[in-house]
């Protein structure tokens, strides 16, 4: 991957790998740059190309709604169990960095 001056946080969506099953040149790609943490995925095939729960259907968004309209992250969790805690969290805390790094 070429050098970049900007901060890891502070990347946008960046290629990951190819995606198991599908035509060698389909790409999924990650929302954050942390090769370690495959937490939200972004693919043409998924959802037309909707951020999602690795390893999921789930859309990122849908965490999102929940917490505007009042519910918890149990509940989330509870409507979603294909979703774990560490990863509506690691987005919880995603999305923060994202908001406080905006000039």
């Amino acid at each position: 991957m070429p050098h970049s001056n900007q901060a890891p946080e502070a990347r946008q969506i960046l290629p990951l790998c190819e995606w198991p099953g599908s035509d060698r040149h389909e790409l999924s790609y990650r929302a954050w740059s942390n090769p370690l943490v495959d937490v939200i995925i972004k693919n043409p095939n998924i959802l037309g190309g909707t951020p999602v729960f690795g390893g999921t259907r789930v859309p990122v968004q849908t965490l999102f709604d929940y917490i505007a309209g009042g519910e918890t992250l149990e509940e989330f969790l509870k409507g979603f169990p294909t979703v774990s805690r560490e990863s509506a969290l690691t987005a919880l805390e995603q999305a923060k960095h994202l908001l406080l790094a905006r000039p």
